[in-house]
């Protein structure tokens, strides 16, 4: 087994501590933290529900740095027209801001929650024996096929 280098050890302890990293824009410093679910799940509607991608950009930017439920449901709606109308921060100057916000999301766990959970659902149609029995001949007679074709050519 191998260990965990040093980067990996580091970036689990800032997980664990919730540290933040920090993104100038225009003299202004935000912080972003570890992206929460409820974060997520709010980027997720704006980015199905908003058709403007420059609106997009800013209501995304505004809920990475506020990034609580509370800090959402009470600062949100001021804080990306203050991007949008006030400050109207460009695309270029996002980018940094969106690929941090990015950065911080934990996704392998996410990814390996989200296939744990599906195979835990019981709306799932189970497969009998019979079918699996079919599905593995036709991998194999599959397999057979292949490199029957590679070792002819």
């Amino acid at each position: 087994m191998q260990q965990p280098s040093f980067e990996d050890q580091r970036e689990l302890h800032s997980i664990e501590d919730n540290e933040s990293d920090s993104v100038i824009i225009r003299n202004h410093k935000y912080s972003i933290r570890w992206i929460r679910g409820f974060t997520r799940h709010k980027i997720s509607q704006v980015y199905l529900k908003t058709g403007n991608d420059y609106e997009q950009s800013c209501m995304a930017a505004a809920l990475m740095i506020l990034n609580g439920y509370w800090k959402i449901k009470f600062f949100y709606w001021i804080v990306w027209r203050w991007f949008y109308y006030i400050l109207q921060y460009g695309e270029e100057e996002l980018t940094d801001l969106l690929a941090l916000g990015k950065k911080k999301v934990p996704l392998d766990d996410y990814f390996a929650n989200t296939i744990l959970l599906a195979g835990l659902t019981d709306t799932n149609k189970m497969m009998t024996k019979k079918e699996i029995a079919t599905i593995l001949r036709e991998q194999n007679t599959d397999q057979h096929l292949k490199s029957q074709k590679n070792t002819a050519g």
